[in-house]
């Protein structure tokens, strides 16, 4: 069932957002033996971090260009990308995260810890290079 795999992919990327330091930020709302009903974060290890983007390897979580929905994986790299750049490399579809998506999930794709972890590059120069 799609439905509750995305909605507990959700759940644990939103426990495991990060901010550019050595430690990743959850709202303590989510962590366990959180009571209070304000949501103050509270710092989680960067290895913490990484480990809980990890558990979303091999969840089709991620929309495509080409209207697919990705596997999260380091080994097949996803490519972010505004429309014009995708429009260079057309027979690239499957591997472009939609726009829409990164709108969306634009705080995620803002940390490149999370990049890393989840094997998703960034448009550059190289990347076109590699695949003209």
């Amino acid at each position: 069932c799609v439905g509750g795999g995305a909605a507990e992919g959700s759940r644990a990327v939103d426990r495991a957002s990060s901010t550019t330091g050595a430690a990743a930020v959850v709202p303590s709302s989510t962590a366990q033996g959180g009571s209070s009903g304000a949501s103050q974060p509270e710092a989680v290890p960067l290895a913490t971090a990484k480990q809980k983007w990890s558990e979303l390897h091999g969840i089709a979580l991620l929309p495509l260009a080409n209207g697919n929905v990705g596997l999260l994986s380091r080994n097949s790299p996803f490519i972010l990308a505004t429309r014009e750049q995708q429009e260079l490399l057309p027979t690239l579809k499957h591997r472009f995260v939609s726009t829409n998506a990164i709108a969306k999930l634009a705080r995620y794709f803002a940390n490149d810890d999370f990049l890393k972890a989840m094997g998703i590059v960034k448009f550059s120069p190289q990347v076109l290079a590699k695949h003209i």
